[in-house]
């Protein structure tokens, strides 16, 4: 990641780090924290710096020499990790390493949140699976725990390589659940769900499901080879859809590949799951794309796309491009999915917040243009129009004109988007009034007269015509277009005066411009005369053939070229 000017936000939260004489933190290494941390307190939105800071961090506490060095370390560690996680979603390593350091130090009342985070930025097999453990362990009631772990197979269990991890656990728990029920109509309620987790997940084309299977036979009390598995032919179909798998993650598994290589492999095996799988599959297989490829927004933008259009699972979407946001956030594109799928009361983070986080990430802000910010800040306009939140949407357009202002000081809204809209938005004497103040600013270019003239037709009431009339009698001297556009105007509107009157106006000026042009148009047009040569007399004529004789060479009898005397020598004349 590229560093991120100062203003970012999030500086004031870096911890602070002091030199220790011996311990754990030898002179150098504080050295270096303390300039990590004034580099991240500058510049909040540096990955590599992040990074660094809460390695060298993690290491210092874990070489202290006693327990007070370590605590103020952990101190310091924790506050650099919450930074690291408010800019960007961590790894699925970092996020483990955290929890590691967690429970060593007793801290298990932690835990259980920092799993939640972590499955949100990283929905990893491995992440759920440990979430599912930390869960059970913690003695939560059945209910919640079997919510945890049908969220954990929603995400991530048709992962065709670690999926079947998550079902294990899954069915793990559910038969830890059996042993503690004591009547027999319970007890066989919960066998049957047993028996739904095993046959959910041999339904699916996984890495291990010889594995599942000899679980579901244990289960059941039944051999590892007996013929009379209830679940045998659903295994045969899982394993032989498996087997079409393997080229593709054969593919994916390659160390050495190349990233266009492995994009390349995976694009070819979401289409074969688009076309032979289930929706559930391929947001799968999204699911490992993105996870492997978190800063490559076109993976991003195709899962995205994919469920907003394909599943039509708003929340989902929403969920989707949240993530993006976050994992590329200088992609306007994913930010404007992120704000238009966030519309509503019941959205967190409100579309209000995202718009504000947005526009204060300094690496969105490096990579904006005047249009896609203009983008941004209507998808808030439209979400307050539809709201019918009139006055805040007045507001936000006054605050969206001074924002491009910010951000471009140079900023010129040539396409008269923000001005229609706004003014659409007020009554008919504050639109006039603005418009009289865009055509004071911009009058001497056609744009905006002629946004004003459809601005007075589409949203001005009775007496738009009027309206229009007026600023086409007022403007079109300004250029022929709008000259033209006058003339069309009383055609479509106007009566045959009104006709006549406007072409009167206009053809004069028409007429003088034509009149300055034509003569370097005749110019360029009318070749230049030659000079024509006088015809030759007779006399000259013949004086010519003389010489032509003259010059041809004698020939033999034979035909043969013979010398001709000049002067005393001779020579050839070819």
């Amino acid at each position: 990641e590229s560093d991120a000017g100062g203003d970012a936000g999030g500086g004031g939260d870096a911890p602070q780090v002091q030199q220790e004489q011996g311990g754990g933190v030898d002179a150098a290494t504080a050295d270096r924290l303390v300039i990590l941390r004034d580099h991240i307190s500058a510049y909040p939105q540096s990955y590599e710096a992040h990074h660094e800071y809460v390695e060298l961090l993690r290491k210092a506490a874990g070489a202290a020499h006693d327990d007070e060095e370590a605590g103020q370390l952990w101190v310091l560690l924790s506050g650099a990790r919450e930074s690291f996680a408010k800019e960007f979603p961590l790894s699925e390593a970092l996020w483990l390493e955290w929890v590691e350091d967690c429970e060593k130090r007793g801290e298990e009342r932690a835990i259980g949140s920092l799993l939640e985070r972590a499955v949100g930025d990283y929905p990893t097999p491995a992440l759920w699976k440990r979430r599912m453990e930390h869960e059970r362990k913690q003695g939560r009631s059945a209910a919640e725990v079997r919510a945890i772990a049908e969220a954990a197979v929603r995400s991530c269990g048709a992962d065709v390589a670690n999926g079947a991890v998550l079902w294990e656990e899954f069915a793990d728990f559910e038969k830890e659940a059996l042993g503690r029920l004591e009547g027999d109509a319970d007890r066989e309620d919960q066998r049957e769900r047993v028996r739904g987790i095993y046959k959910r997940a041999l339904g699916l084309p996984m890495v291990g499901l010889k594995c599942l299977h000899q679980g579901f036979l244990a289960f059941e009390g039944l051999g590892e080879e007996s013929p009379s598995s209830p679940l045998s032919q659903t295994l045969e179909v899982s394993l032989d859809e498996l087997e079409s798998r393997e080229t593709y993650e054969d593919g994916l598994s390659k160390s050495d590949n190349s990233q266009d290589a492995t994009l390349e492999v995976f694009q070819k095996y979401l289409k074969y799951e688009n076309k032979y799988g289930d929706p559930g599959r391929v947001v799968s297989l999204f699911q490992r794309l993105v996870c492997r490829f978190p800063c490559h927004d076109p993976c991003w933008d195709a899962f995205g796309k994919y469920v907003e259009n394909q599943m039509q699972d708003k929340e989902f979407a929403r969920e989707t491009y949240v993530r993006a946001a976050r994992n590329c956030p200088w992609s306007p594109q994913l930010w404007a999915r992120a704000l238009a799928t966030s519309e509503g009361p019941e959205c967190r983070p409100s579309q209000e917040e995202l718009l504000n986080t947005s526009l204060s990430n300094a690496l969105l802000v490096q990579s904006l243009t005047q249009q896609s910010a203009l983008d941004l800040l209507l998808v808030r306009a439209d979400a307050l129009r539809r709201a019918a939140r009139m006055e805040e949407l007045r507001q936000f357009f006054r605050f969206a004109w001074d924002k491009l202002c910010t951000l471009f000081p140079d900023y010129r809204d040539d396409t008269f988007q923000l001005a229609r809209y706004w003014a659409r938005m007020e009554s008919p004497e504050v639109a006039t009034k603005m418009w009289q103040e865009m055509a004071g600013r911009y009058g001497s270019t056609c744009p905006v007269w002629l946004a004003w003239v459809d601005f007075e037709l589409h949203h001005g009431g009775p007496a738009s015509v009027k309206a229009a009339r007026a600023i086409f009698q007022k403007a079109h001297s300004k250029c022929s277009e709008i000259a033209a556009k006058w003339r069309a105007f009383e055609g479509e509107y106007g009566s045959a005066e009104s006709a006549a009157q406007a072409y009167r106006k206009t053809s004069l000026i028409n007429f003088s411009l034509m009149a300055a042009e034509a003569p370097r148009q005749v110019e360029a047009e009318v070749p230049k005369p030659t000079k024509r040569k006088k015809p030759a007399t007779k006399k000259k004529i013949e004086k010519k053939r003389a010489k032509k004789r003259a010059k041809a060479p004698q020939r033999g009898s034979a035909g043969m070229l013979v010398p001709r005397q000049v002067g005393r020598k001779s020579k050839l004349q070819l």
